[in-house]
């Protein structure tokens, strides 16, 4: 039995790495005395699998577990069991079952969505709120933008020189305050490419003349898939209800 499990990643989680994750829920996995199918080989290994992995700081509510049992389990005792097993911050929200010629999580999932909130200040000494219209005014000068540009350091030390223009799929505001903004992204991750949201804050505000800025918190809302040649995007949960359902209907 395969399951896909949504989970979220809060509180003192947020800083636990992505290694230390798939460590945490294996270990997790086996405390809650569920039946885990293992790899075979010279060096087994549970059948336990990641969507894209969230950068170190960052929390969620739209992490997602694929999970491969011996055996039918009752998604209710699954979720209890497992969440029962989790340290503080980790919390199983949702699971599925999804057909085992399904592919991965992270071949399938190209987007996300993140709340993205900044905190500002005039550098003068009297501070001047940004006005909603002269921010939206700023995202839509970006997103309009046939070029930026962004160093990223890759493997081997080396730098990689990026052009992420035109790859934002959504940017607008949430929250407007005198002193902090907070702002919804839609954005390519996995293999179309990724943009990170603290890239698309700096390419926004340091445009803005005379303020000061730094990101209060980012926090992803969810991870899609993409189908329907692009006209459509689910969350995992969703496609696995409709794979099933093309499966029983075939």
């Amino acid at each position: 039995m395969r399951i896909w499990s949504k989970f979220s990643k809060t509180g003192p989680a947020v800083f636990m790495s992505h290694l230390d994750l798939v460590r945490v829920m294996e270990r997790s996995a086996r405390r809650a005395n569920l039946p885990i199918a293992f790899s075979r080989g010279y060096h087994p290994r549970p059948k336990l699998a990641f969507g894209p992995a969230l950068s170190l700081g960052i929390s969620s509510s739209g992490e997602y577990l694929d999970i491969e049992l011996l055996g039918e389990m009752d998604l209710n005792e699954f979720i209890f069991r497992l969440e029962s097993a989790l340290p503080k911050g980790l919390n199983i929200l949702k699971a599925c079952k999804v057909s085992s010629n399904v592919k991965s999580l992270s071949s399938l999932i190209d987007t996300a969505s993140y709340n993205v909130k900044v905190r500002y200040s005039s550098r003068g000494s009297h501070h001047v709120p940004l006005s909603y219209d002269d921010l939206k005014g700023e995202l839509i000068s970006f997103l309009e933008l046939p070029e930026f540009f962004v160093e990223r350091q890759v493997k081997g030390g080396k730098r990689r020189v990026i052009n992420i223009a035109g790859l934002v799929e959504g940017l607008k505001i949430s929250e407007h305050r005198s002193e902090s903004i907070l702002l919804e992204m839609l954005l390519p991750i996995g293999t179309r490419g990724v943009v990170r949201p603290e890239e698309v804050i700096s390419a926004v505000f340091t445009k803005i003349e005379g303020i000061e800025f730094e990101i209060a918190n980012i926090h992803r809302n969810e991870l899609f898939i993409t189908i329907q040649d692009g006209r459509r995007r689910i969350s995992p949960i969703e496609y696995s209800f409709i794979v099933l359902e093309n499966l029983s209907g075939s």
